[in-house]
């Protein structure tokens, strides 16, 4: 802890989960944050042993383990010792324990064998305790994550890591009967920055010693290595209600004359000394970056980008007609050696999205010029930078209805295990439906195949909009998630119509409603807050699914009208 303070990002998900989205090489990750107010990580043995070379933060090495492709994916197995942590040079240990589940028992053992481990050669031992298993109603009920806490202090834990239970009240009680620091998980991948930001303030309130976010650092809308600037292509009169869209899509820069903000927070990139990437260098303050914009035509232009960033640029945008033809991978390699940011201009939807395709070599952001704020939805899940705020609804309701027809989404795309489709009734409350990468005991697995549900249910498209079900055909485009609500997009192979028997689904959370009406199959999947799949036909009243909900808006075509009334059963 830096100041008493925790600022952690655990990335223990390789053994879980596999290398999922934002993941992929978290070397990078850690090198890339730990100059930036990190204080430590948590990772699983193998990755310290593969370091290129020492971290300067504070690394935890993993003990715990467990994977979504198990039946008991609750069952965390110990996968090292004390002593192995010193050999490798690990500042602390880190178990994850479930409490309310039949593997408590089994994990409690290891918590108390280890901490005496920990104890003996004087080792911190951080311990993850989380109300998850069959005996826990709401893994966020303060008694339930107090109980828990307690556990962990008690067992010999020197921190404990556990859930966030939504307000500053209950959470402080929990912290003042925790004898130990305690600090947050981060929990899925928020919609928003301001809902991280809140949280955190409101947790420290509390009294929280810090805050261990995951995906919601590794997996952000805005990964380190590609940030989407917008520059708005609209009348003066329409900007206000331009930029405030952008900031309910969690944008955070523009490309915009400062002046015109309108008291809305964004960073601006502008040939402004006002802007805090100043474009031009004439009038650039001495605590603002500064960059210029280059036209590149050919590899003369290349040499005159280089050559002025040596000057001492902090960043370039550069345009180029052809990306195809103008070999950037040299410009970029140079300009990273001299940590010169680079931006790639688009001007359209399809440009910014070959953008993101072609220019994998390490361009910082893409600077997309545009009016239209689903174009802007697109290029968020081209970016890989979209996310949907998944939340836990309670299941109220089954009940069969006889024989209807239900879609069959067969994707171009091998979709992941955690991955599936939004379906639902309702296009404000859509149900995670799991692809088929499991199979049955019946059936092999499909993992390119989502069994979405009825023909007149909804699912989401890449821009934003909803389509009916019985509207996909091969060419459609779906979005895809995955457990953590990171979005991408599938272009669909084809689409099959059948008649089957059907059940009617629904759940609840925080006072709304929806439903869904499935196939009566097992292949069904649903998604549990926990990552593990639960089949339509094993689904219990009073179970827990991922649900996309939000506040009920008309549509028109499958477009969002604001303040239209609207009500749907």
């Amino acid at each position: 802890m830096k100041d008493g303070k925790m600022l952690c990002i655990p990335m223990d998900h390789g053994i879980s989960n596999g290398p999922i989205p934002g993941l992929e090489d978290p070397h990078s990750i850690i090198y890339r944050c730990q100059d930036h107010g990190l204080s430590s990580v948590i990772v699983n043995k193998g990755i310290i042993r593969t370091m290129p070379e020492p971290a300067r933060i504070g690394v935890l090495v993993h003990f715990s383990s467990s994977t979504s492709l198990s039946t008991s994916p609750n069952r965390k197995m110990l996968t090292g010792t004390v002593e192995e942590a010193l050999r490798l040079g690990a500042d602390g240990v880190s178990l994850h324990i479930n409490i309310g589940g039949k593997e408590e028992p089994e994990m409690l053992e290891q918590l108390g064998r280890t901490a005496g481990q920990c104890h003996l050669w004087n080792m911190p031992l951080l311990a993850m305790m989380y109300p998850r298993g069959e005996n826990v109603k709401d893994p966020h009920d303060p008694e339930i994550v107090a109980h828990a806490a307690r556990i962990g202090a008690e067992c010999g834990a020197d921190i404990v890591k556990t859930v966030y239970t939504g307000d500053v009240d209950s959470f402080s009680k929990i912290v003042k009967s925790t004898p130990v620091p305690v600090v947050i998980a981060g929990g899925p991948t928020a919609e928003t920055d301001m809902e991280i930001l809140q949280m955190t303030e409101d947790a420290m309130s509390a009294g929280a010693k810090g805050v261990t976010y995951g995906r919601n650092i590794f997996a952000h809308k805005n990964p380190p290595g590609m940030e989407l600037i917008i520059e708005p292509d609209v009348p003066d009169d329409r900007l206000p209600e331009f930029l405030a869209q952008l900031t309910a899509e969690g944008i955070g820069t523009v490309y915009l004359d400062p002046a015109k903000l309108g008291g809305l927070k964004f960073e601006t990139v502008y040939p402004s000394p006002a802007a805090d990437y100043t474009v031009g260098t004439e009038n650039a303050a001495e605590d603002k970056k500064r960059g210029m914009m280059f036209e590149v035509l050919s590899n003369q232009d290349i040499d005159d980008v280089l050559v002025s960033a040596e000057k001492g640029l902090d960043f370039v945008i550069v345009a180029v007609k052809d990306w195809k033809i103008i070999p950037l991978e040299n410009i970029i390699a140079k300009l990273h050696k001299i940590d010169t940011r680079i931006f790639a201009l688009a001007h359209s939807a399809r440009e910014a999205r070959k953008m993101f395709s072609i220019l994998e070599v390490g361009v910082d952001g893409v600077i997309f010029i545009t009016s239209s704020i689903n174009e802007v939805r697109e290029a968020q899940v081209d970016l890989g930078a979209r996310s949907f705020q998944l939340r836990p609804a309670k299941i109220v309701k089954i009940q069969e209805v006889g024989d209807g027809e239900r879609v069959c989404v067969d994707t171009a795309s091998i979709l992941r295990l955690g991955e599936g489709m939004l379906v639902g009734n309702r296009s404000n409350f859509l149900f995670l439906v799991h692809n088929e990468s499991v199979g049955s005991s019946f059936t092999s697995p499909r993992p390119f195949r989502v069994n979405a549900g009825a023909v007149h249910c909804y699912t989401l498209s890449p821009d934003g909009t909803t389509s009916y079900l019985s509207e996909i055909e091969m060419g459609s485009e779906v979005l895809v998630l995955d457990s953590s609500g990171r979005a991408r997009r599938a272009a669909v192979g084809r689409s099959k119509i059948e008649r089957r028997p059907m059940l009617m689904i629904k759940a609840t959370v925080d006072g709304e409603v929806g439903g869904i009406i499935s196939q009566d199959a097992e292949t069904i999947r649903f998604v549990r807050p926990d990552g593990e799949l639960v089949s339509v036909t094993h689904l219990k009243k009073g179970d827990t699914v991922l649900v996309h909900s939000k506040a009920a808006a008309g549509r028109h075509f499958g477009m969002e009208v604001a303040d239209e009334y609207i009500l749907e059963k």
